[in-house]
């Protein structure tokens, strides 16, 4: 009996041993190594080479690294990092590194690299307590929705009429870009009243061909690196105009520089400090501002102290408005005074329930075009139309009166480049805002 009872506890172990591999297997691993240091460096600091497991059914490896010591955030020149070739690379640092004695960062690794190796510039000497590195396998969004027998389908779209009449944008929800459930919400959400809105970039590529996997990468390291209880931002959005749920929206979030409170953080995926956000991305912002703005009753175009901060805002601001940062980038920052109007304009017009080129008999086709526009004019008393259209930045582009001859006109627009664009069209009393989109 007691034989049989120890074989049964044997095959036990074994098949439990085997559906913890299992699970291991088909689901995100996140591996953390600490380096403990205890010393003072003069210039710089060259780690050993660090294995990287290998494992299947990843897009990418997620590349997280924390540094602990007395004032080290002001004292890193850079961070580099070895890449699948052996080149040094350089680590993109966290935009919300504001603590005095760390220093954080995120970058994308190869997912068939085996090793790699760290090397820290100090601007002077600098103690080094210890290093936290932390390699995180996503897996492929398509494969973690097979195994969890999911459709990798559903979208929100929740429109809030009790309040305002600007719809809410669709997202993608949480059990849609982590599959598998394996990126819990923050569990204890702390309410905050919603008066300013923050623009970040997150400092990472531009590119990828699995935009969930980024976001459980963030989500990975806000939580397992950073400590904290959820993503920072409570919206995430990639360059193919996808908006993603984060923190739970009208909570506290982790993304102003310690001063959270009355701010809703909404964070495009990429870098852009040198590059321009796509068009549809931007337009997707547009609309997460808008309905915020309607939702929450905040007027674009306004200043207001945030009390937070002890700051005098933008209600539509950037991070480095709040913040020692950089975020979220010169191209997308220079861009928010003509965010800002666009979701004015759109404003006005969806209060009221209606599109205002609609309201104002004016209708615009085709649109995204890529010569030649139409303006119907057939419910407007108008002898001929005033003109002017605006980039992407406010800038007057052309302003021209045409006289209307029958009930349309026609305009050749190639000389435009491809982009967005605000049309402004008057006749007599009715004046209309219409989005342009050039391909």
């Amino acid at each position: 009996m007691i034989l049989a009872i120890k074989s049964f506890m044997k095959k036990l172990m074994l098949f439990l041993l085997l559906i913890n591999n299992a699970i291991i297997l088909n689901a995100q691993r996140s591996d953390i190594k600490i380096l403990k240091i205890d010393r003072k460096y003069e210039t710089s600091f060259i780690s050993d080479e660090i294995q990287v497991q290998s494992n299947k059914n990843n897009p990418f490896i997620a590349f997280s690294i924390a540094l602990k010591g007395e004032s080290i955030n002001k004292n890193i020149d850079a961070i580099y990092y070895k890449d699948m070739q052996n080149e040094w690379q350089l680590f993109t640092t966290d935009e919300n590194n504001y603590e005095h004695d760390a220093w954080y960062a995120m970058s994308y690794l190869d997912k068939g690299i085996t090793k790699t190796q760290i090397k820290i510039i100090f601007k002077k000497p600098v103690q080094l307590d210890d290093v936290t590195f932390n390699f995180y396998f996503p897996k492929d969004t398509e494969y973690l929705s097979k195994q969890s027998q999911k459709e990798d389908s559903s979208v929100t779209n929740v429109k809030k009429t009790e309040d305002c009449g600007c719809s809410r944008p669709e997202t993608i929800a949480r059990n849609v870009w982590c599959p598998n459930n394996a990126c819990p919400p923050n569990q204890n959400p702390v309410a905050t009243d919603v008066k300013f809105l923050i623009v970040h970039h997150t400092a990472g590529s531009n590119t990828s061909n699995d935009w969930a996997a980024v976001v459980r990468s963030i989500w990975n390291n806000h939580v397992n690196m950073r400590g904290w209880s959820d993503i920072g931002y409570n919206f995430l959005l990639d360059r193919n105009g996808n908006i993603y749920d984060a923190r739970a929206d009208d909570t506290r979030g982790a993304h102003f520089s310690g001063q959270n409170s009355g701010t809703s953080g909404m964070a495009l995926m990429g870098t852009f400090s040198t590059v321009v956000p796509s068009t549809v991305m931007l337009l997707s912002l547009e609309n997460l501002l808008v309905w915020k703005s309607c939702d929450k009753s905040i007027d674009p175009l306004a200043i207001a102290f945030h009390a937070s901060s002890g700051l005098n805002l933008h209600t539509i601001a950037g991070h480095r408005d709040g913040g020692n940062t950089e975020c979220p980038g010169d191209e997308l920052y220079d861009l928010l005074p003509a965010v800002r109007n666009n979701v004015n304009a759109q404003l006005n017009s969806c209060v009221l329930g209606v599109n205002d080129a609609i309201l104002n008999g004016f209708a615009v086709y085709p649109n995204p075009f890529t010569e030649k526009i139409t303006i119907d004019a057939s419910q407007v008393d108008a002898a001929k139309l005033k003109i002017q259209c605006y980039d992407v930045v406010g800038r007057l582009v052309f302003d021209k009166t045409e006289v209307l001859t029958n009930d349309s006109l026609s305009l050749n627009l190639d000389f435009l480049s491809s982009g967005t664009y605000l049309l402004k069209v008057q006749g007599r009393e009715k004046v209309s805002h219409i989005r342009l989109i050039k391909e």
